[in-house]
């Protein structure tokens, strides 16, 4: 997801600084933890929406920090489905894992 993040960030913001491509970053990652990451405790929120209701929230959120709407906007539309994606990867490994250990007992 990184090489994409960076592919528009530079499109759409030429001159952005190494630490505002890094927020972007940050932004794209902690939507993929909160919506696939093991550790579900704080994340039922995000968890509980729906897609357009979840979009606007991540929007408002990181446009509060300093980053752009427009930017974020083709981030979004650009990740979601890598995002989806390597979470049911993901999650279908982690069960095939699980299954696995109860098998051995």
């Amino acid at each position: 997801m990184k090489s994409i993040v960076d592919h528009v960030v530079t499109e759409l913001e030429p001159g952005a600084s190494p630490a505002r491509v890094c927020l972007y970053e940050r932004a794209v990652l902690e939507l993929y933890g909160s919506l696939y990451g093991v550790h579900r405790w704080g994340d039922e929120m995000q968890r509980a929406m729906g897609r357009d209701e979840l979009r606007e929230w991540w929007l408002r959120k990181w446009e509060g920090d300093g980053l752009s709407a427009g930017t974020l906007m083709a981030l979004w539309d650009r990740c979601i489905d890598v995002i989806d994606a390597l979470g049911s990867a993901r999650l279908r490994d982690r069960l095939n894992f699980m299954r696995t250990r109860i098998r051995r007992r």
